[in-house]
């Protein structure tokens, strides 16, 4: 109750959200929290690629960027639901056509604020 108080009634310079990957269900609580939070920047760090489950990426990056993919309806009707047709075995060409085009369409929206990087380009890194 008390942050809850704090976010709406306070405009934030920055939100910073260490163990992002918790935020993976669209209805929960934090989530709606931290997406209700008026917020000027918005981090979310997290040691848990959001890489299999498209559902739990929408929350991820809408927690960051809100509304970058419209609400979670539009988000699913958009891409999910091609990427998911095109990624079955038996998927025709223009489902996998489709898909891909769902596919590069996400990750141009969320590349000016996704950064991914795996342990070998933090190992070599050092």
């Amino acid at each position: 109750r008390n942050a809850q108080a704090i976010f709406h009634e306070n405009q934030l310079d920055g939100l910073i959200m260490d163990e992002g990957h918790r935020l993976k269900n669209a209805t929960s609580k934090m989530t709606q929290l931290i997406r209700s939070c008026r917020a000027k920047t918005r981090l979310l760090i997290t040691g848990t690629p959001a890489m299999n489950n498209l559902e739990e990426f929408f929350v991820l990056a809408d927690c960051v960027n809100p509304g970058i993919f419209g609400d979670i309806k539009a988000f699913k009707n958009n891409y999910v639901k091609a990427i998911d047709r095109g990624s079955k075995k038996d998927a025709s060409t223009t489902a996998i056509r489709a898909a891909q085009e769902a596919q590069d369409t996400v990750r141009t929206i969320a590349k000016p604020f996704y950064l991914r990087r795996v342990a070998s380009e933090i190992k070599r890194d050092k």
